[in-house]
């Protein structure tokens, strides 16, 4: 899959990097996932103007959120 090419993980950690100089550290990117597929309107994940429905996302990526707080995650501090 291309989100998880070398290339791709390059660019995203360079555009993290530069947003995160632009804010304080409160607000800066520490983790990230990037994710298999995008939302769909089909799996009731997003609604058909494009608003995240955050308790359906949240329970359908539950093992991926909580896979950023693991103990593993919280030492690495970057985007996986």
């Amino acid at each position: 899959e291309i989100a998880s090419s070398a290339p791709i993980q390059l660019l995203l950690k360079e555009q993290v990097a530069r947003v995160n100089a632009r804010v304080s550290t409160t607000e800066q990117i520490k983790r990230y996932a990037v994710l298999a597929r995008d939302l769909e309107i089909e799996k009731d994940e997003i609604t058909p103007t494009g608003k995240l429905k955050r308790d359906v996302v949240t329970a359908n990526y539950r093992a991926v959120i909580d896979g950023l707080y693991t103990p593993e995650a919280l030492d690495k501090k970057s985007g996986s």
